[in-house]
């Protein structure tokens, strides 16, 4: 095994898409699962053949979806909905998910080629931080197999833990569920009742309409805010 930096020309992303041959099959265990990090891959996933994937329990999946402050700029694009139906989609075409109780202490992706498999080990969870798209953890470690049996050798504990799993109501776990709601249509009203949520949820009874909106102002005889 060696160590990689999981940054500039040493990323577990490059790595990954190295691995990816058309029909190669890849198994996956990691805590979170975020739609921009299939983005950064999605190619090469879409190309491959099965993937099995062991994923920590929903609510920890959930809170990883459109991930954390370090994908601020990602998430501006606004591309979250459009990319939470394209991961659902490939995800019910091509892989099998099942849930663990905790979410597993470290992460593996297994992949390649039958003849040449490769393993990532470490802090290379299923999000842009682990697979060194946006900066990680400063004490993060990520190792690369150098032989086939290094890769072997993990490919069997991945199967070993698959095996102790039950499967799930269908393939593609609570993940598919969470993403077919990511990625379904709202309407415009829900936006506008979230956004007075975010805005006031934090005054409690000190929520005063007076207070946040003067009446002096003559704005409650404007149209718009009839209309709201």
């Amino acid at each position: 095994m060696k160590l990689i930096s999981n940054s500039g020309t040493e990323r577990a992303l490059d790595e990954l898409k190295s691995w990816s041959t058309d029909g190669a099959a890849i198994d996956i265990m990691s805590s979170s699962f975020s739609v921009h990090a299939f983005d950064a891959v999605a190619d090469q996933l879409e190309r491959g053949g099965k993937c099995r994937m062991i994923l920590g329990n929903g609510d920890v999946v959930a809170d990883s979806l459109f991930g954390g402050p370090e994908e601020t700029a990602l998430r501006a694009r606004l591309k979250g909905r459009w990319l939470a139906g394209r991961a659902s989609h490939w995800l019910k075409r091509a892989a099998e998910i099942r849930h663990t109780k905790i979410s597993p202490p470290q992460s593996l992706i297994v992949g390649g080629p039958s003849l040449e498999r490769k393993a990532l080990l470490g802090s290379c969870s299923f999000s842009t931080e682990g697979l060194g798209i946006t900066p990680g953890a400063e004490f993060g470690i990520v190792q690369v197999s150098e032989t086939t049996q290094e890769a072997e050798t993990f490919g069997a504990w991945f199967e070993k833990h698959w095996n102790g799993l039950a499967a799930g109501p269908h393939a593609g776990g609570q993940l598919v569920d969470l993403l077919d709601d990511a990625a379904s249509q709202r309407p415009p009203s829900q936006l506008y009742f979230q956004v007075l949520y975010q805005l006031f949820k934090d005054l409690g009874d000190e929520l005063d309409e007076e207070r946040i909106i003067k009446s002096a102002t003559g704005i409650r005889n404007a149209v718009v805010w009839n209309k709201l």
